[in-house]
């Protein structure tokens, strides 16, 4: 009797492992800080997926100067993790400042021109820098006042400051001009000039005599 073996029959079978979903988010302390001069850094992100939860680097633009910063997180996945990005806005202001003007306590004296003798600052984080000073009044004896703006403008918010100083009379001198001798002439001589000096200040007076 003949016989069949029987031929044995094999399958293979293959099975795909997709990579599992992640998500990034970027999560930022603050939506606003003021201007100081320093990087600011508040935010920090996280990668989450399925078994998976772990810190991410997070990347700033300018976020130092005045202006919208954005915070930008990458996980860039591997073998069992798609990639995933997330990134937030946050906003830096400028910084207050402060206008100070410095004048003499004491009194200036008239010199028939303009006195200028106060000077002004602006401070703030990293500024510290002079000021042009303006005047009123500060040409004839009374108060004068002396006022200094920093405008605002980049980093920094406007500030204003003022301080006023004293202008006091001048000295003058008066001198009395007289010949030596006069002849007498039986009635009163009135041989003398007089003139008095001084800051823009030149003029004749009329002389007084006694026993003349």
């Amino acid at each position: 009797n003949g016989g069949n073996s029987p031929e044995g029959n094999s399958n293979t079978l293959s099975q795909s492992v997709n990579q599992a979903n992640t998500q990034t988010v970027v999560t930022c302390s603050a939506t606003t800080e003021v201007y100081n001069g320093s990087p600011f850094t508040p935010c920090s992100a996280t990668v989450t997926g399925l078994g998976l939860n772990q810190s991410v680097p997070v990347t700033y633009s300018d976020n130092t100067n005045v202006g919208t910063v954005t915070a930008s997180a990458n996980y860039g996945g591997d073998t069992n993790y798609k990639p995933s990005s997330d990134n937030k806005t946050f906003q830096i202001t400028p910084a207050t400042t402060m206008t100070s003007v410095q004048c003499p306590s004491a009194g200036q004296t008239f010199t028939n021109s303009a006195i200028t003798p106060c000077s002004a600052t602006v401070t703030g984080p990293g500024l510290s820098q002079p000021v042009l000073v303006t005047y009123l009044n500060n040409v004839n004896v009374g108060t004068a006042n002396a006022n200094a703006t920093f405008n605002a403008g980049g980093n920094y918010q406007g500030s204003n400051g003022s301080g006023t100083f004293q202008i006091t009379p001048a000295t003058t001198n008066i001198v009395v001009t007289c010949p030596a001798s006069v002849t007498y002439a039986g009635g009163p001589v009135t041989p003398c000039s007089a003139t008095v000096t001084g800051p823009g200040l030149s003029q004749s007076l009329t002389p007084s005599y006694s026993n003349n």
